[in-house]
């Protein structure tokens, strides 16, 4: 199983003369169907660069193989693949796993993403067609390349995998958790560090995350690839808001979302509801965990939707989203999706770390638990204002963080690398 990749003489020089327009894409969750901030990434990535004329070959991670590969990635993609797998997750109970990972120089997620039937179709498509690029989501993705590649590898992150694994440290209650959370945040930030120097670049979703890339390995090719909306797909019909309703929209698979949502269940739906008695604190997302749904139960004024199939439609009955995380690297397509649906958002600074909002005017950004409360009782209670703060945040989504924007910055990342784009072609045509 390959866990060392080198990008040494590759020589681009003539690439754009001799090279198609082709990219292997390898992820680690299928792009469609887009249900969370992950996948909606990937999958505005895929469009993007069929747009820009790519022939996208995607091999791709899957818990369900079973429910085939879906047409719209059939449409855009030249070919697709996928390898079905089970991941495990920090917050996993298979301690066997864990304590014989200590041992490893390699962090866990580097470990578990390291599949050997992926690394085989991933050498069986290198073999069969010739690329310009492959484009590794996350850091992670790199074990299963084949060492001495000569294809130009750009890792496309969509945070700074060390940096969240630190955010989690305070919030672990075990002293042995806080102490193996400490190890694998120092084996990544090596790992990441590794990846620098030896990948042809590494993609950041925005200029802080540049910025800590660059610190890190300081010899690293940093490019753009930031998280953007189709913003044209964005757009409230008038009339549907709820009174009172506070939306949080995240999936509670994972431990941040679910430590932002007892944050604000627990320490702010309070004091909103003394000030807003039918203020109700809406989770729309899916949720495996019975444990938590059962925490969740025993406050009032909770709803917990489930899994949401379209989450434009809980936007759009919302007249407040917030964004409560404490633990964050990166940035929330939450809020470029609330954003780009007018809504009136209230984040603390680790939620809307990364973005490019204006505080007071676009957003409202509170760590203090009091202070949230307020901020989100006052919008509740000014229609006027919350819908001007929703139109300034949808006109900065439309300049920031549109489609045109990726597509911007992947044909700074990409052209340079392959032949020109011909006229007519489209991300699906055979080269």
């Amino acid at each position: 199983m390959p866990v060392e990749w080198n990008q040494t003489g590759i020589d681009t020089g003539t690439a754009n003369e001799l090279t198609p327009r082709n990219v292997l894409l390898v992820t680690l969750a299928p792009p469609h169907p887009p249900v969370d901030g992950h996948r909606i990434h990937l999958w505005n990535l895929v469009r993007a660069l069929c747009a820009e004329g790519w022939a996208t070959t995607l091999v791709s991670l899957t818990e369900t193989p079973e429910a085939g590969v879906p047409e719209a990635l059939r449409y855009l993609c030249h070919e697709v693949e996928f390898v079905g797998w089970r991941p495990s997750t920090y917050a996993s109970r298979d301690y066997r796993r864990r304590i014989a990972g200590i041992f490893s120089p390699h962090p866990f997620q580097a470990r578990q993403t390291s599949v050997p039937a992926m690394s085989a179709a991933i050498r069986r498509h290198l073999e069969n067609r010739q690329f310009a690029a492959v484009i590794c989501d996350e850091m992670y993705a790199l074990p299963n390349l084949p060492e001495s590649l000569r294809v130009p590898v750009i890792v496309d992150t969509q945070h700074v995998a060390h940096e969240l694994l630190r955010r989690y440290v305070p919030q672990v209650p075990s002293l042995a958790g806080r102490l193996y959370l400490r190890l694998e945040a120092e084996k990544m930030r090596r790992w990441e560090a590794k990846a620098g120097r030896k990948v042809f670049a590494i993609g950041a979703a925005s200029e802080r995350e540049a910025a800590v890339f660059r610190r890190i390995c300081p010899r690293a090719r940093v490019v753009s690839i930031p998280n953007v909306v189709d913003v044209a797909q964005y757009d409230p019909a008038p009339g549907r808001e709820q009174e009172d309703t506070i939306l949080f929209p995240a999936a509670m698979d994972w431990f941040p979302n679910q430590d932002a949502a007892e944050f604000f269940a627990t320490r702010v739906l309070p004091q909103v509801r003394t000030l807003r008695p039918r203020a109700r604190f809406r989770i729309a997302g899916r949720c495996r965990s019975d444990e938590f749904l059962r925490r969740m139960e025993r406050t009032d004024g909770i709803e917990m939707t489930g899994f949401v199939e379209d989450m434009r439609r809980e936007l759009e009955r919302a007249p407040v989203c917030v964004v409560p995380l404490r633990i964050a690297s990166g940035t929330r397509l939450k809020i470029l999706e609330a954003a780009a649906m007018r809504r009136a958002i209230v984040a603390t600074a680790a939620g809307a770390e990364g973005l490019d909002f204006t505080p007071g005017s676009e957003i409202v950004i509170a760590d203090d638990p009091e202070r949230m409360a307020l901020a989100v009782a006052d919008l509740l209670a000014n229609a006027d204002r919350r819908r001007a703060m929703g139109e300034r945040a949808r006109r900065r989504v439309e300049r920031r963080y549109s489609l045109a924007v990726l597509r911007g910055a992947l044909a700074a990342a990409l052209n340079p690398l392959a032949r020109p784009r011909s006229i007519g072609a489209s991300g699906g045509a055979r080269s």
